[in-house]
């Protein structure tokens, strides 16, 4: 059962999205803030992660560098979820160049699912 961890600070969104895709038969974890460092994700080893751009102390775009930084979670996919416009299209590039998905607030319910879907498909192994 692939894990997938969302980071999301509001929690009626978290919720959501943790319902549809633990009903979806994913293994969810879900934080509201990004830890202190990566050990915390490490820990979890999430095969993906839903992201929210604005969280409080270390931010979205922050994290997804660290991520990228990383050896051990610089290959995990990462679906954008965010209301944040400005952001999503000051760091359109990036994005697409660290092959994340983008989800924009608010979104239908088979929008979410279908990006993490897509993603956890990148994230595979090749045969």
């Amino acid at each position: 059962m692939p894990r997938v961890l969302i980071l999301e600070d509001e929690p009626e969104i978290q919720d959501l999205i943790g319902d549809l895709l633990a009903l979806e038969g994913y293994e969810v974890h879900a934080l509201d803030r990004v830890p202190y460092g990566l050990d915390a994700i490490r820990a979890l080893a999430p095969d993906l992660m839903v992201l929210d751009l604005r969280l409080p102390g270390l931010g979205g775009i922050e994290l997804l560098r660290l991520l990228s930084a990383d050896r051990m979670l610089s290959s995990m996919p990462v679906v954008i979820c965010s209301g944040a416009g400005d952001l999503r299209a000051a760091h359109a590039e990036e994005f697409a160049a660290l092959g994340c998905e983008v989800v924009a607030k608010p979104f239908e319910l088979d929008e979410i699912i279908d990006a993490v879907r897509r993603a956890g498909r990148r994230g595979q192994p090749a045969s």
